[in-house]
């Protein structure tokens, strides 16, 4: 079967050169894929600026954010073994890559760690944590100051690690953040007089 598009003026396959539109009599769409995609990439472009500002507008709020991670909590726990599969396989094809950034992470955990530091009492922490998480919590040992933060850069050491709901930590990202209360944290050294 053979249709015309509306905007370009060819005639072209009609199951296969458009799209499907139920509310159409014949069920396809107008115009041919082609000028269907031009038209969203036009559109695109015209809208390019007023989409990033409410991309930055949601993401600079707290609720923005939660909405945001809310979503890609559904999302993600709908496709787990989907997007465990392709992550495996990227990682297949990109092995220096992998490598490369989990060298840079340790590199910058290593440089971060202060030469007195009291590693028993971080231990300490990631032991807390590990014992919540048996009981089914859902914790992460965070950095107050995050290691590769935004802003600043904290140190790997047990006066700036506390254990905070999991969901709090992904909200808070790679940036410091104030008004949530640590679940623990771990006792301070008295200052010397």
């Amino acid at each position: 079967m053979q249709k015309t598009c509306k905007q370009c003026g060819a005639t072209k396959n009609a199951p296969d050169d458009f799209y499907r539109g139920k509310n159409r009599p014949d069920g396809l769409y107008t115009y041919c894929r082609e000028c269907v995609k031009a038209a969203r990439k036009r559109h695109q472009i015209a809208a390019r600026d007023a989409i990033a500002a409410r991309k930055r507008e949601t993401r600079s709020t707290d609720s923005g954010r939660a909405k945001i991670s809310a979503y890609n909590a559904a999302y993600y726990a709908a496709n787990k073994p989907l997007k465990r599969a392709l992550a495996r396989k990227w990682i297949k094809a990109n092995p220096a890559y992998n490598t490369h950034t989990k060298r840079m992470y340790a590199l910058a955990a290593r440089q971060a760690v202060p030469p007195w530091a009291d590693r028993k009492a971080t231990a300490e922490v990631y032991r807390r944590a590990r014992e919540l998480r048996d009981l089914g919590f859902d914790v992460h040992v965070d950095h107050v100051f995050p290691i590769r933060g935004e802003d600043v850069c904290g140190l790997h050491w047990h006066g700036n690690l506390e254990i905070i709901d999991g969901h709090e930590n992904k909200l808070k990202g790679n940036r410091t953040r104030a008004g949530v209360e640590p679940l623990y944290s771990p006792p301070q050294e008295p200052q010397k007089a």
